[in-house]
């Protein structure tokens, strides 16, 4: 997909909000079908259901591209990507990415332990992970830990 400046492409993201949008016309477009409008009918069909019905008709292959390859569960929670389904490549990622995030889990908890006090695993543009820790509570554990933390 290319936006109206010269080779500028759509994101995987930019193509699930599409996809949203679509779904959200789909439901206005039962509604409208299923309505009886008694008013100016012919002219309401003829000038908003009927291209709303065909427009949405134009989005069938688009729709159905979205469903099989993206990964509508985490594309939802803001995380846009491929069905690890899709290629073995794609599916041992995920698996290494889940045992990474399983032993990241591990560390929180033993910090958490270590420490006394509750530790959070935040995401961070800037450094990737990160965990956090209420300061207060975090330097009396740090004082108190055998462990060096940096």
């Amino acid at each position: 997909m290319y936006s109206e400046k010269k080779g500028v492409q759509a994101t995987l993201q930019d193509v699930f909000k599409v996809y949203q949008l679509v779904q959200s016309l789909r439901v206005v477009d039962e509604i409208l079908s299923g309505s009886s409008y008694k008013i100016h009918a012919k002219a309401f069909k003829s000038s908003v259901h009927t291209p709303l019905s065909q427009c949405l008709a134009d989005f069938e292959r688009l729709e159905e591209l979205v469903e099989k390859m993206v990964d509508i569960e985490k594309a939802q929670k803001g995380d846009y990507l491929i069905r690890s389904s899709y290629s073995q490549e794609l599916s041992d990622l995920e698996e290494q990415m889940d045992s990474i995030r399983k032993q990241m889990d591990q560390v929180v908890r033993e910090t958490s332990s270590d420490l006394n006090c509750g530790v959070s695993l935040q995401e961070n543009n800037t450094h990737g992970y990160v965990m956090e820790v209420d300061k207060k509570k975090g330097d009396e554990g740090l004082r108190k830990s055998r462990q060096t933390y940096k």
